[in-house]
């Protein structure tokens, strides 16, 4: 595998072997992560992801 920092605020690694790609956000105390096997597919499932940690936070009450 090798990693590759995209931003200020998510990185993505990229495996070979399964043909896939995954993500992690950056800085916040909760783990967030994504997958897919596209980066286009990726962008989409980031944004989905983002969308979920964000509503959650709000429904616990607790800050984003």
């Amino acid at each position: 595998m090798f990693f590759i920092l995209v931003n200020d605020n998510h990185a993505i690694e990229a495996s070979p072997e399964d043909k896939c790609l995954y993500g992690k956000l950056l800085y916040v105390n909760d783990l967030v992560t994504y997958e897919a096997t596209t980066v286009a597919k990726l962008e989409k499932e980031f944004i989905g992801s983002v969308n979920e940690y964000l509503k959650s936070c709000e429904e616990l009450g607790c800050e984003a």
